[in-house]
């Protein structure tokens, strides 16, 4: 940022973030127009809140095996980082004995998110994918403004994040990849 500043008088109208941080301003701007039960001071939870919020569902179901609470983890962001609806993951889940269980923590989960006016980090791609494919006018504001947008370590990018590019360059194509 620094660099940018020196180089250019434009330099401070530059965004330069990882992709949970510019969802994150790009939320705290739009979320009400997403979902009007979280506003703009949503909190963000981390990975210590996480786990607390699955160990009591988990309690809530009798269960205290630490790895039933990895397995729902992972499921979680698996779900969110495909960008896959949580019904159709539901589906997926119905091959698995633990499916069901799965199935009501991850949705348990998500209810404690949003009764709290909160979102996960993976929420943070989720939410934002959600509010440019289900209001075009939001997400032809940020692809207006971002003429040119780079992507650097694009080899990391996930299946969320890939879409997201393709969101922000929808109005002027100009992506450079790293």
């Amino acid at each position: 940022k620094e660099r940018i500043n020196k180089l250019s008088k434009f330099g401070s109208d530059v965004w330069i973030s990882t992709f949970h941080s510019m969802c994150v301003r790009i939320l705290r701007e739009d979320i009400s127009t997403l979902d009007a039960r979280l506003n703009r001071n949503f909190s963000i939870y981390a990975d210590a809140e996480t786990d607390k919020v699955i160990k009591t569902l988990l309690a809530e179901e009798g269960i205290v095996d630490n790895s039933v609470k990895k397995k729902i983890q992972f499921h979680l962001s698996n779900m969110k980082n495909n960008n896959i609806s949580f019904q159709r993951y539901k589906e997926q889940l119905s091959y698995d004995p633990s499916g069901p269980l799965i199935a009501r923590v991850m949705a348990g989960y998500q209810k404690t998110l949003l009764e709290n006016n909160a979102l996960d980090f993976d929420d943070l791609l989720v939410k934002t994918y959600e509010l440019f494919t289900l209001h075009p006018e939001v997400k032809d504001k940020y692809a207006k403004r971002f003429r040119y947008v780079l992507v650097d370590e694009f080899q990391d990018t996930n299946v969320l994040q890939y879409d997201l590019v393709k969101l922000l360059t929808s109005v002027h194509g100009n992506v450079f990849v790293v």
